[in-house]
């Protein structure tokens, strides 16, 4: 059975009494049809409702399927559980010239004193229906709830429908979002291989890095359909998304936070630094450079580069010499190294020249010391000539040791870098000062060649996404490590000509000294003839 948008707004009104707005419509249509979703509306606009609506519309149109509820605790699984039952009943007693208009879709429950419909008796978390094949090898029941993190999930496959799982807390700390991916992962293991299947997350983002762009910022790139859907409580030409709430919106706006505010109603919590994706285009994709295979194929890009602004009162070879002395002088290459005996860890390559950074390498991943060790060794066999620069505290100097081990590794050259909360936020040459040099444009991928830059890149830009005073980056230090030294140890760099030109007033600055005098004596003013007289004639008799 396929749902129309005529059958759809029939359905509902006989089943829950109401009538549709057009944009609920939509939505529901685009659920009952299957596809990966990330839909966020207001607060108080029907999102579980929409919720419960899909489920059954979903098991109408096949009472074969398997309806996973995802809550974020047990209570709320159990009643959603109770009032999906109650609905199903209800829809099961629907009749057409006396026969079901829905076959198979009345629940097998017992009830509570004989009121048939009204309460479940020991339904749990989960119960079938009548068109249920009990032949499947699949041994799911018809609906099925579950708690966020229920290690129960485990193995289970089919319909899946998240409802608000993301808090406040989430927005407060990175711990709190660490553990809330790690949960959501395991969900996503629920999908079914079927074209037609369905996955959706529903709730209120809280913060940039929210899990609900997570999810299909992660999709990009499968053939299966997936949309991440936004309505604020306003429509573009300012009317309420739902008119019928327009009261208490405002009631809300006048009350609540500005943040508070953003997030429940606007849907855009404050962002903090990040980038969008078309200030990534912009911004950061330079889609005239190639992708860097080497240190030497660089260089020579450089050059070129170059020449093709060479003046034309200079000859060619002389400005040719002239360039490569400057790119001797001032071009340096690192591989960044944000290590981890446990979890994510981030590994980078870049070439900073003057004002500009080009990052040339990037990976995140997840692995043990071995493999971060021959990644670096990787990289530092493409680009001879960098410096590796890793972290500088106690776990990560074992990391140092282990390169001495490896017959590449021990010749490479390296620079600890110490994290102190001074260094990150240092204005200058801190953490934050380098997200805003990337958002003035001075730091560059090569995109010439895309689908091979996405695959390179992709995780750089999601944390150029998402970067805040609540995240946890992996590649942006990677790349901080040894960006600040460079602009702080390497020449004709901006920071390095402000700290020069500051030593400089203090050494040329107005010194005066101030000499003793002695008690009760009389010293002549410079300009007082009798003192130059005096003057001339002891020069008379020395002489």
């Amino acid at each position: 059975m396929q749902w129309s948008l005529t059958e759809l707004e029939a359905f509902v009104q006989e089943i829950w009494g109401i009538r549709l707005l057009p944009w609920q419509l939509d939505d529901l249509l685009k659920f009952v049809s299957g596809g990966l979703y990330s839909y966020s509306i207001p607060t108080d606009t029907g999102k579980s409702f929409l919720l419960e609506v899909t489920a059954c519309a979903r098991l109408v149109a096949n009472p074969n399927r398997r309806i996973i509820m995802v809550k974020i605790n047990d209570g709320a699984a159990r009643e959603v559980t109770a009032e999906l039952a109650r609905r199903m009943f209800q829809i099961s007693q629907l009749k057409l010239n006396g026969a079901p208009m829905y076959p198979g879709t009345e629940p097998m429950l017992r009830w509570s004193r004989g009121r048939t419909g009204i309460d479940p008796w020991g339904i749990g978390n989960g119960f079938s229906v009548e068109g249920r094949d009990y032949l499947d090898r699949n041994v799911n029941e018809s609906v099925k709830s579950y708690a966020l993190g229920s290690r129960d999930l485990q193995g289970k496959r089919g319909d899946t429908l998240v409802d608000d799982v993301e808090r406040q807390e989430e927005a407060d700390s990175d711990a709190y979002r660490r553990q809330l991916r790690v949960r959501i992962d395991a969900v996503l293991r629920t999908l079914e291989a079927k074209v037609d299947s369905l996955w959706m997350i529903v709730g209120t983002p809280f913060h940039a890095d929210s899990i609900y762009s997570y999810v299909t910022r992660a999709l990009e790139g499968v053939s299966r359909p997936f949309e991440q859907i936004h309505r604020p409580y306003k429509n573009p030409d300012g009317s309420y998304l739902w008119p019928e709430r327009a009261e208490k919106a405002e009631i809300h706006r006048k009350t609540m936070s500005t943040t508070s505010l953003a997030a429940a109603y606007e849907l855009t919590p404050l962002r903090s630094r990040s980038m969008t994706s078309a200030e990534i285009e912009e911004k950061v994709r330079d889609r005239a450079l190639p992708y860097i295979s080497n240190q030497k194929q660089f260089w020579q890009l450089l050059v070129e580069r170059g020449r093709s602004h060479c003046p034309p009162w200079r000859d060619t070879a002389s400005w040719q010499m002239e360039i490569e002395q400057r790119l001797a002088d001032g071009l340096g290459f690192y591989v960044g190294w944000d290590p981890a005996t446990t979890g994510d860890w981030a590994i980078t390559t870049y070439a900073c020249w003057g004002e500009d950074t080009y990052l040339l390498r990037c990976h995140l991943g997840l692995g043990d010391t071995w493999e971060q060790l021959m990644v670096v060794r990787d990289y530092f066999t493409s680009f001879p000539e960098a410096r590796v620069v890793v972290e500088n505290n106690g776990q990560q100097k074992a990391f140092r040791d282990l390169m001495q081990q490896d017959d590449v590794l021990q010749f490479a050259p390296t620079i600890s870098h110490g994290t102190t909360q001074s260094r990150k936020d240092d204005s200058h040459v801190g953490l934050p000062a380098m997200v805003e040099r990337i958002q003035e444009g001075y730091f560059w991928t090569p995109w010439m060649d895309e689908d091979r830059a996405y695959r390179e890149f992709k995780d750089f830009e999601d944390e150029l996404m998402v970067y805040g005073p609540t995240s946890h980056p992996h590649v942006l230090p990677a790349i901080w490590f040894g960006w600040r030294w460079h602009r702080l140890h390497v020449q004709m760099t901006g920071v390095q000509r402000k700290v020069a030109q500051r030593e400089l007033i203090r050494k040329t600055g107005t010194v005066q000294i101030s000499t003793p005098r002695p008690a009760g004596a009389m010293i002549a003013r410079p300009q007082s003839e009798a003192l130059r007289s005096r003057t001339r004639e002891a020069w008379k008799r020395r002489a």
